[in-house]
């Protein structure tokens, strides 16, 4: 059917029945991805939650009557901000009640999910890919349990756990690179963005991640990459001082 509507061969109807197939199959796996993921984050709200709640209610209960002959203490103490003017109580009951929100939010965007059908789109224009070989992996760096619980366990936790993630990615993509003979560029991601935003996001219609790649790629040529004077102008940036903190 696809050979004689659009008068093409055997092979290429074959390339193009393949690449559907991979999109949607790649499509669905991050629909599953994504669902677990935000499972993850709703399971982790709900301990919270549950903790939070017994919390409060046994300190309401340490705090009744004759408390200060109790001999056992509670986790919650009853103070008072002196910011807010609010009771330890108080912004607990706050924080509980953004996140009952919260998690009715995560239960909502979980159903939309699971019952919105899949989609894809299929490029007619050339697309690039950057490709490894099925055994090339990256150590044991599933990140996806703790990551869920970042909203729980603060932000030391998750600025702690974002760095070390990244810099154990970096260092097992070094040393696969290295074992299969493939070069790592490392490059100063500095300006990328901005650059990609003002010269090619809107040149070549792409997303801003695919606009800042190309600057990265560029940068990994040893491509010059300045400031439109136009922009620099308006913002009042020196270019040649932009170009020496990116380099």
């Amino acid at each position: 059917m696809i050979q004689q509507t659009f008068k093409i061969n055997k092979r290429q109807a074959g390339a193009v029945i393949a690449d559907a197939d991979g999109k949607i199959d790649s499509a669905s796996n991050c629909r599953a991805n994504h669902v677990k993921h935000l499972e993850g984050k709703l399971k982790s709200a709900l301990v919270w939650l549950r903790k939070a709640e017994k919390s409060l209610k046994d300190s309401r209960k340490h705090y009744s009557g004759k408390w200060h002959n109790k001999k056992q203490s509670t986790n919650l103490k009853l103070f008072c901000y002196l910011d807010t003017r609010q009771t330890s109580w108080q912004s607990k009951r706050f924080t509980i009640h953004h996140k009952k929100r919260y998690i009715t939010h995560l239960e909502r965007q979980i159903t939309t999910l699971k019952a919105a059908p899949i989609r894809v789109t299929i490029s007619t224009q050339a697309e690039c890919f950057f490709l490894g070989s099925k055994g090339e992996t990256c150590g044991n760096l599933d990140f996806s349990v703790k990551k869920s619980q970042l909203r729980e366990r603060g932000r030391k936790y998750a600025r702690m756990l974002s760095n070390f993630a990244y810099s154990r990615f970096i260092e097992q993509l070094a040393l696969q690179c290295g074992n299969a003979g493939i070069e790592v560029i490392r490059r100063n991601p500095a300006w990328s963005s901005f650059l990609a935003l003002v010269k090619y996001l809107r040149m070549y219609g792409m997303s801003s991640d695919e606009a800042a790649a190309i600057v990265l790629a560029r940068r990994a040529m040893n491509l010059s990459e300045r400031l439109p004077r136009s922009i620099t102008a308006l913002l009042g940036v020196n270019p040649l001082r932009a170009r020496m903190e990116r380099d």
